[in-house]
Parts: C-alpha cells; structure tokens; sequence
C-alpha cells in the first residue's frame, strides 16, 4: 500500500506580511483553512484509493509560536528555515513516504479536490511529478505539486543554490530546460478547461489579507452551495 505524505510549508516570519500564517480569515487562521483542506483530501484518498495518507505541517526550528498554536491540530516537523527542502527530506525519511505532496501556508482558499486530484493522478501513473504549476492555468494560490520519493532525493542532491533550496520545486524547470533530469523521470502537468492564471488568492502582502476578509463570505456561501447540492470531491 502505497503512503502518501502531504507537507505544508510555513512559517511565522514571513518577510512581506509577518505572522500571516496566524491571521485570521472567516474566524480560522490561514493555516488553519489549509490543514483543514489537507485532512479533507486525505480522507478522500484514503476513501477511495489503496493509499495512506498523512498531513504533516513543516516549520523552522525556533518557530514557537506556530509550533504552539497548531501542535494539538496537525503532526509538526521542524527544519532549518532557509533550507525547506531539508524540511521535507526529514519528513519523508521520518514517515517513509512513497509520494511527497508540496503545499504553502498561505494558499488559503486551495480546494481538497485541487489537492486529492493530483494524488489521485500521481497513483495512477506512477508520476515522478504531478503539478499545476510548470504550465500554470490554475489561479496563483492553488498549487499543488506531487514528487515520487526519487524525485525529492534527486531535488535534496542536485539542489545547491539557496533559492533552490527554499522553493523546493523551482530547480525542476531548470533541468528540464538542460536536459539534466533522467530520462525515466516522468513529468505530469494538469490544466484547466480556461486559463486562470492571472486570478491570485494566495496570500502575500496586506493587500491580499484585506482582499481575502472580504472575499470568504461570498466564497464560504458557494463552498456551502457545493456541500448543500454536489459533491466536493
């Protein structure tokens, strides 16, 4: 039976808006509103698919006040801040994962269909990687990106540079681009019927945090809707 080990970078000092992990949104922190679609599509995966599924929250070490709020909600692993691809090597070699799912803390509206389809997806073919964001037309905010085991160690040794190192997936497209990824890596990108990428609902700045409180409650009554008349997933 394959494991499935879903990651969620975060972190409370976020440079262009401090402590936004831990800001509230609907009455729920914006970590908060992730976990929450991380657990839903595990249950989902787990539904439906022979694959277990784990969500795992990745901080630096030190980050106390995240580790303190969200501890008693959702497993917490903690690794050197600038290096979250350690973070997630120390996951996988911890839990023994056989996929390794790369989500942010601040893509707050981030559907678990979003997340539960690219699962599914990466089961089914055996990808290396499965993600809406090398060719993206999903809204900036829904990425979801899922690495066989293999491709999280061959990222861990090739990933040299510290902005690699940070953004875990950005050396992908660079060796693709030389050619330098192993033929027998398999790539998998999801698009959409229309091109959404221009549309953000990530959070970044103070901007996107008013943007969003004024947002959820036109979102949360279609999410209602979906839940009242069809099904989520």
């Amino acid at each position: 039976m394959k494991k499935v080990l879903i990651g969620i970078q975060c972190r409370y000092n976020s440079e262009r808006l401090p402590g936004k992990a831990l800001l509230q949104v609907g009455g729920r922190t914006i970590i908060e509103h992730v976990v929450t679609a991380a657990y839903r599509a595990c249950r989902y995966i787990e539904k439906s698919y022979q694959a277990k599924c784990f969500t795992y929250l990745l901080i630096p070490q030190g980050d106390e006040r995240i580790h303190e709020y969200m501890k008693t909600s959702v497993p917490v692993i903690t690794g050197p801040e600038d290096d979250v691809v350690a973070r997630y090597v120390k996951m996988a070699n911890t839990h023994d994962g056989d996929f390794i799912v790369r989500l942010t803390g601040d893509c707050l509206y981030i559907p678990p269909f979003v997340i539960s389809r690219h699962i599914k997806w990466a089961l089914r073919v055996d990808s290396d990687y499965c993600n809406n964001v090398l060719e993206r037309m999903a809204p900036e905010g829904y990425d979801a990106e899922v690495m066989s085991r293999r491709m999280l160690d061959f990222i861990d040794h090739h990933a040299t540079e510290p902005e690699d190192r940070e953004h875990v997936t950005s050396i992908i497209p660079k060796l693709l681009a030389t050619r330098e990824l192993p033929k027998e890596f398999t790539i998998h990108n999801s698009t959409e019927p229309i091109d959404l990428s221009h549309n953000k609902t990530s959070i970044d700045t103070q901007a996107d945090y008013e943007r969003a409180t004024r947002d959820f409650k036109k979102r949360e009554g279609k999410c209602e809707s979906t839940q009242r008349y069809g099904k989520i997933f």
